[in-house]
């Protein structure tokens, strides 16, 4: 990416940053915040929120969903110096609460999954409420490059086709 010039959001999960597959906590070894930082300062790289511990907003109690969204927020803002202002919804499982959690917490961007309310995937970003929701493809670190370069050739061949924008 850095060499083709593609710039990317990584979305964290704070608290398994530097987590070791051998720790049991993850499947593969995840990124520490020094190599966070690197990224951030690659200027490629832009780092954000997916909370602190990737469990289901809207399962969580008025008081665990602050705690998911301010936590991960404080620990991105501290361990890379910058402001944090997007939160990708874990599942992209969101409602009214947690949309107005979110935004009270200080998140101007809201990130949802395409499939999650529509029912679709494969959709580029459509906005829902201005500038504060959009839909975002799910990357693994399983996919190869040629798989996630698929995904973005179907998210706005898709995309174009709902719009009603010739495809050609």
């Amino acid at each position: 990416m850095k060499r083709l010039g593609i710039p990317a959001t990584i979305f964290v999960v704070t608290s398994t940053v530097g987590a070791t597959a051998e720790s049991g906590r993850v499947g593969t070894t995840h990124f520490n915040w020094k190599q966070a930082r690197e990224m951030q300062q690659s200027g490629i790289i832009d780092i954000h929120s997916h909370s602190h511990t990737h469990r289901d907003m809207t399962s969580l109690s008025p008081a665990q969903v602050q705690e998911e969204l301010r936590l991960s927020r404080y620990l991105i803002e501290k361990n890379l110096v910058k402001n944090c202002y997007v939160f990708s919804y874990p599942f992209g499982k969101y409602n009214a609460t947690t949309s107005q959690y979110a935004r009270a917490a200080g998140y101007r961007m809201q990130i949802l999954v395409n499939y999650a309310e529509s029912g679709q995937d494969y959709l580029a970003n459509n906005t829902k409420a201005g500038i504060e929701h959009f839909t975002r493809l799910t990357v693994t670190g399983s996919q190869t490059a040629e798989d996630l370069f698929k995904m973005i050739d179907i998210a706005v061949e898709n995309t174009k086709k709902l719009d009603g924008r010739n495809t050609q």
